[in-house]
């Protein structure tokens, strides 16, 4: 059993910002149990000295409760003392809490021949508390083989493959989504001039069910050159059916939207990991790894009744992507007038129209946050007892929208508001040459140019992962003091971020999209491993 508690505080003072000048004070308490058991039952057998066997049966129970109290006072009343007692006015005061549960009994059968041929079966079945009674289990299974190649006789007289192996697998399994209770009606209770009212929160849908992955994958794996070059290169194609998503609702249904099994699409790309010794000699040895992955992903089915959902700055469509952006068409500023300019939605073919009004700007796919190839690179080199490493990982292509900048950017009322010193640049007479619009909070809607292609940037990136530095103390001192083995390192996390837009960090989202985070902090590490 693992409980876990967070405790949050947020003080914000009554003389600048959006607080003053009474002052407030929010606390949050967060409090989640978790229990998990399993029962496993492992069988093996050699018959023959050629055929093994093995088996494995298993059973587990997964338990969450997480409980959340949060609540806020504004008017303080001494300053210095940030405790709810010392405000005077009740912002705001709530509870609540989540239970989830989830029942699995599995099962797997694995055959090889003389370590030769092999392959493998599994067979499970959930229940999860996300769904009704009568949708709640789903069952789920996959198969795989895989053939050892450099052991076949034909493969001896070659003596440059060290290892050869090719593999394949076909799989389905499933996903209960995110909504703890989208199967059932919930309300929330709110006062109605001082009288509690319930009101309809969230819609029922008793015929939510599993979504469905189905999974095809083949891979061949191999070293060559006496290890000097190896790695693996796989394909795969991965389709998804009932994905569960939230769709709007109209107006007259109560409430905004349901959760329902809505639609298919599929992932499908290509992989690959290869790792060469480029320098292998006495004392000294440099291994070079690169790996990456290219995909395409594309919706093949949508439900009738809607068939476009748009979810944030994405459209949901048959034949387009979930990570395809649908924004604004944002052209530019107006160099006469310092006015944003979109293209307008009545343009056509031959006749381009630009507005400054952003009601009419047109909304269209404007790129995806697919990269055309994302990966890491590695590199270790070993002298003697030293060793050097690096870590990098890289994306080239896709796009990215920056909702952090275009927060710093936007000009409006609010007072105490951090900007960009980008802001700098903005358009102050006519003839000016850039792409900031003027400073004019009377008509910052158009101006700020929300939920548009000028927030999106070209995502190419590489980053610095990590750089160690590491000794290994010669034995014949190391024994001295009774111990078997002392490695002393240095190591650095973090160190460079080349990226679209300085403080920007591509990498917390494949989505294309952030929120309000920091670049990872740059991390120093000394220490050593000890083995007694």
């Amino acid at each position: 059993m693992i409980t876990i508690l967070e405790k949050s505080y947020n003080y914000q003072n009554n003389i600048i910002g959006d607080a003053a000048p009474s002052g407030s004070q929010s606390k949050t308490a967060y409090n989640a149990t978790t229990l998990t058991l399993t029962q496993l039952l492992n069988y093996k057998k050699t018959l023959a000295e050629r055929h093994n066997f093995s088996a494995l049966l298993g059973h587990e129970n997964y338990y969450l409760n997480s409980r959340v109290l949060s609540g806020n006072k504004t008017g303080i009343i001494a300053l210095g003392i940030n405790e709810l007692d010392n405000f005077t006015t009740i912002g705001g005061l709530t509870s609540y809490q989540d239970t989830y549960k989830m029942e699995s009994v599995f099962g797997e059968v694995k055959y090889n021949l003389d370590q030769k041929y092999f392959i493998s079966a599994t067979l499970r079945r959930d229940a999860s508390s996300k769904f009704a009674s009568d949708k709640r289990w789903g069952n789920f299974w996959s198969a795989g083989a895989a053939w050892l190649i450099n052991e076949e006789s034909f493969m001896k007289s070659i003596n440059w493959i060290d290892q050869l192996k090719l593999r394949a697998s076909y799989g389905e399994t499933g996903s209960d989504g995110s909504a703890y209770y989208g199967w059932q009606s919930l309300y929330n209770i709110k006062p109605n001039n001082t009288v509690p009212a319930y009101y309809l929160a969230a819609a029922a849908n008793p015929a939510l069910s599993w979504e469905t992955n189905k999974t095809a994958d083949i891979a061949l794996e191999f070293s060559l050159f006496k290890n000097r070059l190896r790695g693996s290169v796989e394909a795969y194609k991965r389709a998804s059916s009932n994905l569960i998503f939230n769709v709007p609702l109209p107006a007259n249904a109560g409430t905004t939207s349901i959760t329902r099994n809505i639609g298919t699409m599929y992932n499908k790309g290509i992989e690959f990991d290869l790792t060469v010794t480029p320098v292998k000699v006495k004392d000294f040895t440099w291994d070079f790894t690169l790996n990456g992955s290219v995909f395409k992903n594309e919706i093949t089915k949508m439900p009738t009744e809607t068939p476009t959902i748009i979810s944030g700055t994405k459209q949901y469509k048959v034949g387009q992507s979930i990570y395809q952006f649908w924004l604004r068409q944002w052209v530019g500023v107006d160099p006469q007038t310092g006015s944003s300019i979109y293209l307008d939605d009545a343009s056509t073919a031959g006749n381009t129209i630009y507005t400054t009004d952003i009601n009419r700007a047109r909304f269209d796919y404007s790129g995806s946050a697919i990269p055309d190839i994302s990966g890491g690179i590695k590199n270790v080199f070993t002298y003697k007892s030293l060793s050097l490493s690096s870590i990098l990982s890289y994306s080239l292509g896709g796009k990215f929208y920056d909702s952090n900048y275009s927060a710093l950017m936007a000009v409006n009322s609010s007072y105490g508001k951090s900007f960009h010193q980008d802001v700098l640049n903005r358009w102050q007479k006519p003839g000016d040459i850039t792409n900031v619009p003027r400073v004019d909070d009377t008509d910052a809607t158009n101006l700020n140019a929300g939920t548009s292609t000028r927030w999106l940037v070209d995502n190419n990136f590489l980053v610095l992962r990590n750089i160690t530095l590491a000794y290994t103390i010669p034995v014949k001192y190391v024994s001295k003091l009774k111990l078997s083995r002392i490695n002393v390192f240095a190591s650095g996390d973090n160190l460079l971020y080349l990226t679209p837009r300085k403080g920007l960090d591509p990498t917390t989202s494949f989505s294309g999209t952030n929120s309000s985070s920091y670049i990872p902090s740059r991390i120093f590490s000394f220490g050593a491993n000890v083995s007694f």
